[in-house]
């Protein structure tokens, strides 16, 4: 093989190895920005977005900028907004998803819950409340 076939073959190897890292690393680019924009709106979205007593979104009710649970009571054993083990979501104090958002302050809302160990819809002494506290980025104006 003569010495100009031997840099000619070396050239070629080297530019398709740089093609080859260019695409990866473009590829990388893409998946890194791709899983990060679904990481966010997971964050954004994902509390706000559980299901409710009747599948409503939580924030489609608004209220205030904090929970005023039932009674003035907030359950032990909280999940975040999740009801305690015993206890369910009820619509008997004023929401019928039992949930609602206080609207945005700062970087922050939260989702809050009424609780009753009781299904029939009713106010009960033992109801309660639960929240979440959910954080977001505002975005850059």
């Amino acid at each position: 093989m003569a010495e100009s076939e031997r840099i000619a073959d070396a050239t070629e190897t080297f530019v398709r190895a740089l093609s080859r890292r260019r695409f990866l690393n473009r590829t990388a680019e893409v998946i890194f920005v791709t899983m990060s924009g679904l990481a966010a709106g997971a964050a954004f979205g994902r509390a706000a977005k559980a299901h409710t007593l009747n599948g409503q979104d939580h924030c489609a009710n608004l209220k205030g900028t904090v929970c005023a649970p039932p009674r003035g009571q907030y359950c032990q054993g909280c999940n975040g907004h999740y009801c305690p083990t015993g206890y369910q979501w009820t619509s008997a104090w004023h929401y019928a998803s039992a949930c609602w958002c206080t609207y945005a302050s700062g970087t922050s809302y939260t989702i809050c819950c009424d609780c009753s160990q009781y299904s029939d819809g009713e106010p009960h002494d033992t109801d309660c409340g639960c929240f979440e506290v959910v954080r977001f980025v505002r975005p850059q104006e």
